[in-house]
């Protein structure tokens, strides 16, 4: 279930910075995520392995909560043509 959360947000954010028609890189930046499984999912843009050669940087963090669950960080910066749009999603 956290797996699919993870991609519907990132689904969500790439939805709405999709605005060149020739797709954009997106360098995933995370120590606890399945990024096979992100990367098998998400398969009409393209992931890169270098930061400085992308147009997403995303950042994912998750912290344990009190009650149990986890908490998920997404922060997304911009790069490149996509240079002044950066945001931060919680769930």
């Amino acid at each position: 279930m956290k797996k699919l959360y993870l991609v519907i947000t990132l689904l969500y954010f790439i939805s709405l910075s999709a605005q060149s028609n020739s797709g954009f890189k997106i360098y995933l930046d995370c120590n606890n995520c399945d990024k096979n499984y992100i990367k098998e999912n998400i398969n009409f843009t393209s992931f890169v392995n270098n930061r400085q050669s992308s147009d997403l940087h995303v950042m994912i963090n998750s912290t344990a909560t009190g009650g149990g669950g986890d908490k998920y960080n997404l922060i997304i910066l911009g790069r490149n043509e996509f240079n002044q749009r950066s945001d931060t999603l919680n769930f």
